[in-house]
């Protein structure tokens, strides 16, 4: 299974910008954590993320079929 997790406008500034109030973690500290739970579940994962809604890659996931998982409380603990 492959999973991609689009990201939208200002992602980049986590851990960055306002950190009182998104936390002190980096988008890339996040993705890393992300990878690493998934590469435990046999999961591949890949990451988009883009400041201009335009440059969303929706013509090249038209093919793909989405399947909401919801994340159970542990994965988002270990993710934050």
């Amino acid at each position: 299974m492959k999973i991609v997790v689009i990201q939208g406008p200002n992602l980049n500034m986590l851990g960055v910008r306002e950190q009182q109030v998104y936390g002190p973690m980096r988008l890339e500290q996040i993705h890393a954590q992300m990878k690493d739970v998934a590469t435990q579940n046999g999961i591949e994962i890949e990451f988009y993320q883009s400041n201009l809604e335009g440059e969303m890659p929706m013509g090249s996931l038209s093919t793909l079929r989405p399947i909401p998982i919801p994340l159970s409380q542990s994965v988002m603990r270990s993710v934050r």
